[in-house]
């Protein structure tokens, strides 16, 4: 880290260091609030864990630096590394909500109110009743002022006009879209829908919020600069959908290291859908239950490719970004090609711990080596997929 010049040590944890500050003291302001459950209750239930700031800051830190170490002041950069913190954070807990206890109608309810919470400023937490469930209700609202937080970070510094707020406005919406379309896919327990990977990549996997993530530092960058030149425009655009691509990889390879507990509650999952599409599994496996067809899985080599169709995006996320520094003249693309290795190795450490075999460190090992080497490990059959890719 200490070789870019963007995110040396010390400026890194000065920031991140201020930036958990901050969060601490805005903790507080949720543990006040009557229309909210405290954040020891979100605790307690599992909803909400301390290392989701810690981590949160960190990876924020790292990726805020390189796009605004040369145009915003300090408290900037900081801003939009809490609003990208504690956004982050919001969707885990509201996804914790929505996965342990809501149906299908309550979840897509609190998805479309946590989205106008990131982007509206004529936003009201959910209102209290007599009945026995409103705690879930002030878990919810718990999040709902973590993503205002997000949203009033944004709009004050800027406008809720600007160019990449309206952006960010338009990635959101497209990431509850998202969203909604997966809760659609795990109600339905692919019993009407047709599995579909193409449609998995381009819709269902917008979840991730990589987009939403770099939106944030645009914001700050915009309102650093002024007016965003031709140039910053076109390396923006690469950044984003580089940042796209980069977080379904993720999303891949986080549902090869949450298989068990994805498949325990119905959630969608991309190994499985991989599975079906290259006519490893068929429907008939998926009612066998969760146990057996993990088994399946691993030993059809299932999970393997999986992470190897994350590598393939977590790669077109790697050519965005080297395409973007023919442009991004005041940015630190090098150190932003750094965090991304980072957020690879993060995501895949789970599978280390799971596996503690020598496959499993030889894949957290390609974190580091070249790109060559890595595209060099992914079979034909999942190379097969790059033009799908490109497509989406």
């Amino acid at each position: 880290m200490q070789k870019y010049s963007s995110i040396n040590y010390r400026k890194t944890v000065s920031n991140i260091r201020e930036t958990l500050r901050r969060i601490d003291s805005n903790l507080v302001k949720i543990d006040k609030n009557p229309y909210c459950l405290p954040v020891y209750e979100l605790e307690q239930l599992g909803l909400y864990k301390k290392k989701y700031m810690v981590y949160g800051a960190y990876l924020s830190a790292i990726s805020s630096l390189p796009i605004l170490y040369q145009v915003a002041r300090d408290r900037d950069i900081i801003s939009s590394i809490f609003a990208k913190t504690v956004a982050v954070t919001s969707i885990k807990v509201i996804d914790n909500i929505n996965d342990r206890f809501h149906d299908f109608d309550h979840a897509i309810r609190s998805q479309q109110k946590h989205g106008q919470a990131l982007t509206c400023n004529d936003f009201f937490l959910n209102e209290m009743n007599e009945c026995n469930l409103q705690w879930i209700k002030k878990a919810e609202n718990s999040t709902y002022l973590m993503a205002q937080w997000t949203y009033n970070a944004l709009v004050s510094p800027t406008s809720n006009t600007s160019e990449m707020f309206e952006k960010f406005r338009r990635d959101a919406h497209n990431y509850i879209s998202g969203q909604i379309q997966s809760f659609y896919q795990k109600f339905n327990k692919f019993e009407t829908t047709p599995i579909d990977l193409p449609k998995y990549l381009e819709s269902i996997s917008t979840k991730g919020f990589g987009k939403l993530w770099i939106d944030i530092d645009f914001c700050f960058y915009e309102k650093s600069v002024g007016e965003i030149s031709e140039d910053d425009r076109k390396a923006m655009g690469l950044i984003n959908k580089s940042l796209d691509f980069l977080f379904k990889a993720l999303c891949i390879y986080d549902d090869t290291t949450d298989l068990r507990e994805d498949l325990a509650n119905d959630i969608i999952n991309s190994s499985v859908i991989l599975g079906i599409d290259q006519g490893k599994l068929s429907l008939d496996d998926l009612q066998n239950g969760y146990n057996a067809l993990i088994k399946l899985l691993e030993e059809r080599k299932i999970l393997f490719d999986t992470v190897k169709l994350g590598d393939l995006c977590f790669l077109k996320s790697i050519n965005r970004l080297l395409e973007a520094e023919k442009y991004a003249k005041q940015m630190d693309i090098q150190a932003l090609i750094y965090c991304t290795r980072i957020l690879r190795l993060f995501l895949l450490r789970k599978m280390v711990l799971e596996k503690r075999n020598i496959g499993s460190v030889n894949e957290l090992v390609l974190s580091f080596k070249g790109f060559e080497k890595l595209r060099s490990s992914i079979p034909d059959r999942i190379l097969s997929y790059d033009k799908l890719l490109d497509r989406i």
